[in-house]
């Protein structure tokens, strides 16, 4: 949709508003906008609250994990209130093989919905909904913290298996929590604010990566405390060094250099060849370290997604 600019003496410019957006929004004349700038884009809205926007769903049969993804996405999503029906009080768990409650599935994953409480609760209904309103808080200081998490859950995950630490191990999955709740938070305030533009695109993306990587950090560790397994010593430097990786993603995410980038993409290489020639031995820790390799793989990613989403001509080479 294009508008063409109209100029109103030496100092004053205006601009049309859609006429289809001022009747949803029931503008009116000597009404007060709000206008914010974001880069080269100007945002203009109402003082109004929004609509709520809400749900009703059923999810009768569905298992433990399939519950927790439908209501975590319908969050991301920026639904503000979502009724819950289902006709059995428990549900399998296909990765222990067991039945769990169903009303303590919902109160898990309710808990790492930030902003959302349960408000109704009988034996076959459960409401939820976000008691906290729609936040005004930047993206970005969030995205730092989750990089900082991240590095933290690598570095800990090294220094149990380094000393045998298996309640060390245990706590990571804590992490893994927190960082989900966080990557949650953020995606559901770029749905319910949406932008279109490279950057927020790129935000999506990046926060969709930790996602992946948080989750195999998860499993790996699961694994580790499973089986009890004793890394050696090049198994650990290994970890080491795609905790050195994710460290300088980090650096360059917060501040794009590309002598930086340079260092990450020979460090890259390196790691590489390491993870080829230890998963030759074909063992039992040769496989978890195979489990670890696409992390690798991520990390570019997201040098990548932060050199494709920031002016490359203002970088320092």
């Amino acid at each position: 949709m294009l508008r063409k600019v109209v100029q109103h003496g030496p100092s004053t410019m205006t601009v049309s508003l859609p006429i289809k957006w001022v009747k949803e929004n029931h503008v009116q004349k000597g009404d007060e906008l709000v206008i914010s700038e974001e880069n080269n884009r100007v945002v203009i809205g109402t003082q109004r609250k929004a609509k709520k926007n809400n749900i009703t769903i059923d999810i009768t049969n569905l298992n433990r994990n399939t519950i927790m993804f439908y209501l975590r996405s319908l969050y991301r999503q920026g639904l503000d209130e979502i009724e819950i029906y289902f006709e059995n009080t428990e549900t399998i768990y296909y990765d222990t093989g067991k039945q769990v409650k169903v009303i303590s599935t919902i109160h898990q994953e309710v808990n790492r919905l930030i902003g959302f409480e349960v408000t109704q609760e009988k034996d076959q209904h459960i409401t939820i909904a976000d008691l906290s309103g729609t936040s005004d808080s930047e993206i970005e200081p969030i995205i730092k913290r989750i990089f900082y998490l991240m590095n933290d859950a690598i570095d800990e995950s090294i220094i149990g298996m380094r000393n045998k630490n298996y309640k060390l191990l245990d706590s990571i999955e804590e992490k893994h929590n927190t960082i989900t709740k966080f990557i949650s938070y953020c995606l559901r305030m770029i749905n319910k604010k949406p932008n279109s533009g490279k950057c927020v695109t790129g935000a999506y993306h990046t926060l969709c990566s930790f996602d992946v990587t948080a989750d195999m950090m998860k499993y790996f560790v699961r694994h580790v405390v499973q089986a009890k397994q004793e890394f050696s010593k090049e198994g650990i430097a290994i970890l080491e060094d795609i905790s050195k990786l994710s460290e300088m993603t980090k650096d360059i995410f917060f501040k794009l250099d590309l002598q930086k980038v340079k260092l990450f993409m020979k460090k890259r290489a390196e790691v590489k060849r390491k993870i080829n020639i230890f998963t030759r031995r074909k063992d039992f820790e040769a496989t978890l370290i195979a489990y670890m390799t696409p992390t690798v793989e991520i990390f570019r990613d997201l040098v990548e997604t932060k050199m494709s989403t920031t002016d490359i001509t203002e970088v320092k080479e």
